[in-house]
């Protein structure tokens, strides 16, 4: 028998295991087994990679293995194992990477316009970051693209996922009714108690995801294709399990309670009763659907949803605050982000740059600074963030890829392939949901947008090779043919590389000298921590500590905030500006970008302030008055000044930008010191004379109070009050007892006698209510005076600690008070933009080339090969030629 190559292949691998197995052990020898066997499995059948990269990653169950259970990271080796294979397979020529081939150029510039924000963010780490996870992101995409070029691979892959995500949504429904939320099936069932509607808080599912709501933006994103599986399966046993699948997804969607989610079914289903044929049908379901889902929902839940419509109210008219602060919070941060993107219209803040520039926001806003650092919406964030360069990027992913997709359904529904065509819609309508969520939320698991577009970019392929037949073409022409075809490609990059190079080297050259027209810019930062005492817990004289939670939320977190109050207030800012001088203050020179940048910036505030969605002062119609050149100062500080609290640590950075290093660092030395002899003046005097005064004056009222007892007691001639009304009560007895015992009673001695004893028992009484007020009231002020004693011994105890220990405020890292560049250097910004430029050149003339040369192809009409027939010119040399 012949041995194949994969004989040869498998033979080599059992004896390299069994060499090894003396070193490793078995148990490493084995796992190495199964990783080569499921290489080798997803080389022989690429659909099954594909489907494990695409399930794994829609369902989190990749994140779940490494945050819950201490995994290595799978998603990353995974997608780089089957682009190898992928490569593998193309040198075999068993893999066709035109499509990848096409869209490389999209992705490419989509990451170019990412990598913009390097050149001028001044903290590049945490754009370094979401730049890292964007990298992978794009790769997991491009190897989905570049695998899925077959239905039956499509197919694969869709069903693994629905199967997957319906598995994990029955565990939640089962999870919720059941009531078990102790027992979150190995990370794949989660759920948390969150504020419903008011003060009403019920338990959220979340699943896998550790948020509700993306949790509810996923299942919204599967919950087309687990419906049209359900009625497209042939088999009776795969439509039942899809339609639990559907079923289950829609009911965990609602169990998370997420308002965006619900939002997106009822986009989902206009969606799909404008597009699809059986509308009538639809439209019913869903009338029936809806009434079901009121009557089974909680009343908390349909209150929950009615606050939508107060929001809305409230954007359009901004009359007043939303009485749930869920939304109230995202209403903030959304506002905010629009700030931003006014401020910065061009290329936006930078990637990832929202939660460090929001506290700066927030204090200009007077909102809450402590609401979560998230844009909550993409498409705002990436305004934010990227601004209208980015917003074009992501519109220009989406659209084209839904007009890939709907061309993909469009051509295999004219070939008659009806299912394939359903899936490819609900596709289409399941990347509409996930739209629709991604109002309300930011790009905290931006993955499943990009497997979104890699499914939807990955039916161009499918529909051309649907109904394909291959010819009779041996092996070696149909390699030579894709040999060749790769060839060519690379020498049609390097052919529009020369005819374009003028316009190529002057992109580049333009990318390259725009950190030489901008200033080169200088960091100062001072980060203070607190350690906060008696200052944020008053105790008013003679009152006793209690919890002041009852009337009054002191917390660390509300303390950090009025701290940050304090740092921006305008007399601590105006001290600054005293103490480094307006000389040093002056507008510094506008340079070509920022006039640019500022005369954007006002375009863009004036059509946000027409629209009503945002009031950024005064119209430019109404008179200008003259501003006091300290104000003036103060405010363009005030704008300049960066303050923000560092996570989980009571420690705030202060920091400030400016051409000069020394003016920098001298705006941060003075800023901090005034701060300090403000909040000296505020939270830190000196209360010994206060308490030396209330204790003299507590005491002054004690004796004058038992002066006051001493003197009536003396008026009354009356020691004690006990005794002398014993006596009197037993002297009325008794001559009560004379009187009715004589015959004549009303003697007039005997009278007299009665009457001045209940005279003098009544006095008595009298006396004695008032002793005992004015005694309640020694008690009292005794009780005021011990515990003002108590804080005055306090006070001396917590001076001693601040004194020996340590003070309440601390400048953490006096060196960081030392001016240093901001973000990058110009030599290395000069490099990187030119490099941007240079790839956005190359991938929009390849795009364009691309598309281009489809277009022809499309126009060109397919040619026919003719027989080939030889003409003889007469009969005879017909006759010789058959002889």
């Amino acid at each position: 028998m012949k041995l194949t190559l994969s004989h040869r292949l498998i033979g080599t691998v059992l004896l390299a295991a069994f060499v090894a197995a003396g070193t490793l052990g078995p148990v490493a020898i084995l796992l190495a087994m199964a990783l080569v066997l499921t290489a080798w499995v997803f080389f022989r059948r690429p659909q099954y990679g594909v489907a494990v990269l695409v399930a794994g990653t829609v369902t989190n169950l990749f994140g779940v293995a490494s945050n819950m259970h201490g995994l290595p990271g799978i998603q990353a080796p995974l997608t780089l194992v089957l682009a190898l294979i992928l490569f593998v397979r193309w040198v075999a020529g068993k893999e066709d990477l035109a499509p990848a081939w096409l869209f490389a150029p999209l992705l490419i510039c989509a990451y170019g316009v990412s990598l913009l924000s390097l050149v001028h963010v001044e903290s590049i780490e945490p754009t370094l970051e979401r730049l890292i996870e964007q990298t992978k992101d794009l790769a997991t995409a491009a190897v989905i693209i570049a695998s899925l070029t077959s239905r039956e691979r499509l197919i694969a892959t869709v069903r693994a996922t629905i199967l997957c995500m319906g598995i994990i949504a029955l565990l939640s429904v089962r999870q919720y009714l059941a009531s078990d939320f102790s027992n979150d099936v190995f990370g794949l069932a989660q759920a948390s108690i969150k504020q419903i509607a008011g003060e009403v808080q019920r338990w959220r599912l979340s699943g896998p995801l550790p948020d509700p709501n993306y949790y509810g933006q996923v299942l919204v994103m599967t919950l087309p294709l687990a419906v049209c599986l359900a009625i497209v399966e042939r088999r009776v046993v795969a439509r039942l399990a899809y339609g639990v699948c559907a079923l289950a997804i829609l009911a965990a969607s609602l169990f998370t309670f997420s308002r965006g989610a619900l939002f997106a079914i009822a986009v989902m289903i206009v969606a799909a009763t404008l597009t699809l044929r059986s509308r009538w049908r639809l439209l019913g379901a869903a009338c029936v659907l809806a009434v079901v889902v009121i009557i089974a929902l909680p009343s908390a839940f349909i209150d929950r949803v009615a606050l939508i419509a107060q929001a809305a109210h409230i954007l359009i008219t901004g009359e007043q605050a939303v009485s749930d602060p869920s939304l109230n919070s995202r209403i903030a941060v959304m506002n905010t982000a629009l700030r931003m993107f006014a401020d910065h219209p061009l290329v936006g803040i930078g990637l990832g740059q929202y939660s460090g520039h929001y506290s700066q926001y927030a204090l200009v806003s007077g909102i809450d600074p402590g609401a979560a650092p998230n844009a909550h919406s993409l498409f705002l964030e990436t305004l934010s963030e990227e601004g209208i360069l980015g917003f074009i990027k992501l519109a220009t992913l989406i659209i084209v890829s839904m007009m890939v997709a709907i061309r993909g359904a469009k051509l295999l529904h004219a070939r008659g392939e009806k299912r394939d065509a359903a899936i490819a819609g609900s596709l289409c309508i399941g990347f509409i949901g996930y739209l629709a969520t991604a109002i309300f939320l930011h790009g905290a698991f931006l993955r499943f947008f990009w497997i979104e577009v890699a499914l939807l970019l990955s039916l161009w392929q499918v529909s051309k090779v649907v109904t394909q037949r291959p010819g009779l073409v041996s092996v070696m022409e149909r390699r030579s043919s894709k040999m060749m075809q790769r060839a060519l490609l690379t020498a049609d990059v390097l052919g529009i590389v020369r005819r374009r190079k003028v316009l190529i080297i002057g992109v580049t050259i333009a990318f390259m000298l725009v950190p030489l027209v901008q200033t080169q810019q200088s960091t100062a930062e001072s980060t203070l921590l607190y350690r906060f005492g008696r200052e944020y817990f008053p105790v008013r004289p003679g009152e006793e500590h209690r919890n002041w939670g009852e009337n009054v939320q002191v917390s660390l977190d509300a303390a950090l905030f009025t701290e940050m109050h304090l740092l921006r207030s305008r007399e601590v800012i105006e001290a600054t500006v005293a103490d480094v001088g307006l000389d040093k203050l002056s507008p510094q020179r506008d340079t070509v970008l920022s006039d640019v940048q500022s005369r954007a910036s006002g375009f863009v505030k004036g059509v946000l302030s027409l629209g009503a969605m945002l009031d950024f002062g005064s119209s430019p119609e109404s008179p200008k008055r003259a501003v006091d050149p300290v104000v003036a100062a103060a405010k363009d500080l005030g704008e300049r000044l960066r303050i923000r609290r560092v996570e989980g640590a009571a420690l705030i950075a202060v920091g400030i930008q400016d051409a000069d290093p020394e003016t920098a660092e001298r705006i941060i030395t003075a800023h901090v010191e005034s701060y300090l002899r403000k909040r000296q003046q505020l939270f830190e005097r000196d209360p010994s004379k206060f308490y030396s005064s209330e204790i003299e004056k507590t005491q002054s009222e004690l004796a004058s109070i038992a002066e006051k007892i001493t003197s009536l007691r003396l008026e009354q001639g009356v020691p004690d009050e006990s005794i002398e009304h014993s006596v009197l009560s037993d002297r009325l007895i008794a001559l009560e007892r004379q009187r009715q015992g004589m015959r004549q009673p009303d003697v007039p001695v005997l009278q007299k006698d009665l009457k001045d004893t209940r005279e003098a028992l009544f006095d008595l009484n009298a006396l004695t209510a008032a002793t005992k007020l004015l005694e309640a009231r020694y008690k009292n002020v005794s009780e005021n005076l011990e515990r003002m004693l108590q804080e005055q011994n306090r006070w001396r105890l917590d001076n001693a600690y601040v004194r020996e220990l340590g003070p309440t405020i601390e400048i953490v890292e006096p060196a960081m008070f030392s001016a240093r560049p901001s973000g990058l250097s110009r030599t290395v910004r000069m490099i990187l933009g030119g490099a941007i430029g240079l790839f956005l050149v190359i991938g929009f003339l390849v795009g364009a080339a691309t598309i281009g040369r489809r277009k022809e192809e499309n126009a060109q009409p397919e040619q026919v090969e003719q027989p080939r027939v030889k003409v003889y010119s007469n009969p005879s040399s017909i006759s010789q030629a058959g002889q």
